[in-house]
């Protein structure tokens, strides 16, 4: 009606249409009015009649006024559907425990799905079938409390409920959890501490096949230089040692490539005994100027063979002195054994050792 009182024009455009035989225009309008009596609360029918009451309304009010009644009361006594104190806890606290458990999930399928996906920043991994089966099932549980709180959300749940994976049709169990090990505080680093061998050799494993090839790139701290003792004629320890190589499941029998400290200098060489009872003896070496390495094993399980290769580049690798054999040595190869990165100081000083992430290779046997 506003537009109606604002356009002056409008009733003259609107008798022009409806005079045109070609147009119909109809106007439609809806009233209702409270105040007044007799003419003046008659249905209004024309435009000049509706603008006209609108004008006219004020007066008509004020002559023929009608009465409101309100009642004041609190949202106790109105029938309002609005939750109690106890109910609106309870669905705070279903809200957030499912929101717990949603997030915890995703963390645990997250950290499977990046173990599955770079197993080079881990040890003693699980196999590839139990991760993906693990993965598979906390999938299934985060849409389970996601389709759980939404519910909740649109009040499809009352009372409101925690969320239950046992009680889902059909029902889910949450999986035990997986232990990853994360290779050590800082990426690929050992620190091994004064007098850490034998027990206290640092180390991280990895599963590997039978018939393999691994190379690993070693950059060394030695801490300082070496005490004379070490490395002296008739003496088969180096002070200071950081390697590659093959080590049983009880950490007991060590076989692999090194390069090592002596009162002499660096160099590389072998390791091979047995760490519990101090018995790891250093294999024939080769003089070596640097403290950065590329290592590498190749190990034939059938031939009970295991070479040492050493490299500068990582390109170019030269063969070690010797080839271990390994049915005959302190370190027999067994379907238990680890692929190990290792570090140990014998004297007062600590050694810190950064490995690259080891290039396993399968090899044909």
């Amino acid at each position: 009606m506003n537009g109606l009182m604002a356009s002056g024009g409008f009733k003259s455009a609107f008798e022009t249409a409806n005079s045109n035989e070609k147009t119909r225009t109809e106007f439609h309008a809806m009233m209702y009015q409270k105040a007044g009596s007799a003419a003046e609360i008659a249905p209004t029918v024309g435009i000049d009649e509706v603008l006209r009451r609108y004008r006219d309304f004020p007066s008509i009010a004020k002559a023929s006024a009608a009465a409101y009644e309100a009642e004041i009361a609190s949202y106790d006594t109105l029938p309002l559907p609005v939750p109690s104190a106890q109910e609106t806890e309870d669905f705070l606290f279903a809200l957030a425990d499912t929101r717990e458990k949603k997030l915890r999930y995703l963390q645990a399928r997250n950290d499977l799905q990046f173990a599955l996906q770079k197993p080079e920043f881990f040890h003693e991994l699980p196999p590839s079938e139990t991760l993906i089966s693990t993965i598979g099932i906390y999938e299934k549980l985060i849409n389970a409390a996601m389709a759980h709180g939404i519910k909740l959300t649109k009040g499809q749940m009352s009372p409101p409920k925690v969320f239950d994976p046992s009680a889902i049709v059909p029902p889910i169990a949450e999986p035990l959890p997986v232990q990853l090990k994360r290779i050590k505080s800082e990426g690929r680093t050992l620190v091994a501490g004064p007098h850490s061998f034998p027990n206290n050799v640092e180390r991280i494993l990895f599963d590997v096949p039978d018939d393999f090839q691994a190379t690993v790139k070693v950059a060394v701290n030695w801490g300082g230089p070496v005490a004379a003792g070490f490395g002296q004629p008739g003496m088969s320890m180096s002070a200071r040692v950081a390697g590659i190589g093959l080590l049983t499941t009880d950490g007991k029998k060590l076989n692999g490539n090194t390069i090592r400290l002596e009162a002499a200098g660096t160099e590389v060489g072998g390791v091979t005994g047995n760490l519990r009872h101090d018995q790891m003896f250093d294999a024939k070496g080769t003089s070596y100027f640097g403290d950065t390495v590329h290592l590498r094993i190749t190990v034939n399980r059938r031939r009970m063979l295991k070479k040492g290769e050493f490299s500068t580049d990582g390109v170019i690798f030269t063969k070690l002195p010797g080839l271990v054999a390994l049915g005959n040595s302190n370190a027999p190869l067994g379907p238990e054994k680890k692929l190990a990165l290792f570090a140990w100081s014998r004297d007062d000083v600590p050694v810190k050792v950064e490995f690259s992430a080891p290039i396993i290779v399968p090899l044909d046997a």
